[in-house]
């Protein structure tokens, strides 16, 4: 038994505010690229009306003979035919940028998370995964103090080979030497290895279903070579099981000082 599977020592009642900090700032940025996401599908599906509003604006004003109108109504049917075909295939592009969102803010918490750890708990630098560590004593040096925390944790991150893994082994890799690893439901974790590999191929390969995609989420029915649209519910699968694992995470924590948190053990992420 290492020293991070004691209880860290924490002169705040409850879970400290440090070890929060990194979930309530994934709270706030999913909140708001959820809520960017429904507004834009209200705004895109508005401008399939933009034809007929400049249409009327011009006849009110005897205009609809002048070059302008022309122009401006040709520009409006532009933008409603994108709108339209946009509604009609239920918003790929808008989930599949918010689909890249997920794992981008997925993969800041955790090493954010850490660096909060190794700031704030000392005995943590002591884990064989740090003590081990192959740190440049200049570089190390040469960042802020108030960054080295941040910088070490992106160290771990890649001595431990996290990049190479995929879905929650990515994230459980960075929390294991710490006593923070644990069980994750089969639902949640099929879905965010789905949220990996479909970020993968959105990224690295012009949003274009490549041959581990196709091969290691059959269940999706993806042909090799073929446009990836990202639907509703694929978004919404992700999205969900990202949250759920968030609240997994947050139970794990605020049960290593000593909360019980056995009501968020088995989340659905969907309450």
């Amino acid at each position: 038994m290492n020293s991070t599977d004691n209880k860290p020592d924490t002169n705040e009642p409850g879970t400290p505010s440090w070890a929060m900090a990194p979930f309530k700032w994934f709270l706030e940025e999913t909140k708001q690229l959820d809520q960017l996401l429904s507004l834009s599908i209200r705004g895109i599906s508005v401008l399939q009306a933009m034809p007929k509003v400049v249409d009327a604006v011009a006849y009110a004003e005897g205009k609809q003979d002048e070059p302008k109108h022309a122009d401006d109504k040709k520009m409006a049917q532009e933008i409603a035919s994108l709108a339209r075909n946009e509604v009609e295939e239920n918003f790929p592009l808008l989930h599949a940028h918010n689909l890249v969102a997920v794992w981008s803010l997925l993969e800041a918490l955790i090493r954010t998370f850490v660096a909060e750890w190794l700031a704030n708990y000392p005995e943590a630098m002591a884990t064989p995964s740090v003590s081990k560590l192959r740190v440049r004593l200049g570089d190390y040096h040469s960042v802020p103090d108030e960054e080295k925390p941040l910088h070490v944790a992106e160290i771990i991150e890649r001595e431990l080979g996290a990049g190479l893994r995929n879905g929650v082994d990515r994230f459980e890799s960075m929390l294991e030497p710490f006593g923070l690893s644990g069980e994750v439901s089969k639902e949640t974790k099929k879905a965010i290895f789905e949220l990996g590999q479909i970020r993968n191929a959105l990224v690295h390969r012009a949003g274009h279903a490549d041959r581990t995609l196709v091969d290691s989420c059959p269940w999706l029915h993806f042909k090799l070579g073929e446009k990836i649209k990202v639907s509703r519910d694929i978004y919404s699968r992700c999205f969900h099981a990202a949250c759920d694992y968030t609240v997994q995470l947050i139970a794990r924590v605020g049960e290593k000082f000593g909360v019980d948190m056995s009501k968020f053990r088995h989340s659905s992420g969907k309450g």
